[in-house]
């Protein structure tokens, strides 16, 4: 009986070190799309260029304004800010998904860990 409530914390941890690696994935590609935008803000043209509205259609335009972005505040509510706030928003940004990433890291390996022991018990058995 015992080996049996072993065999489902096993199939339980995996199934959440499962979860855990996607929301990991998800984490790293919104780094990924921060370190983008802000790279982004670094190169604003300040000539004509193409921009992408998507499905592989491009618009030729020029930007009225390098000095300030519209970003999403919060709640899907956009507002207008300088590029240096909006970096700074980004950089905050990051901030707080890297340190989430580290929380779900750290949490996969600790069940890692649970997930060892519980096969060491089953082998041995």
């Amino acid at each position: 009986m015992a080996d049996e409530k072993k065999a489902l914390a096993y199939r339980a941890f995996g199934a959440r070190m499962e979860e855990l690696g996607r929301q990991a994935e998800l984490l790293s590609r919104l780094i990924t799309e921060n370190e983008a935008a802000s790279t982004a803000l670094d190169n604003l043209p300040s000539e004509q260029t193409f921009f992408p509205i998507g499905a592989g259609v491009l618009v030729k335009a020029r930007l009225s304004d390098t000095n300030n972005v519209v970003v999403e505040a919060g709640a899907r509510i956009l507002a207008e800010r300088s590029v240096w706030d909006a970096k700074k928003l980004l950089a905050d940004r990051r901030t707080q998904l890297e340190e989430a990433l580290e929380k779900i890291n750290a949490e996969a390996g600790e069940i890692a860990g649970k997930m060892r022991e519980i096969e060491e018990e089953l082998n041995k058995g």
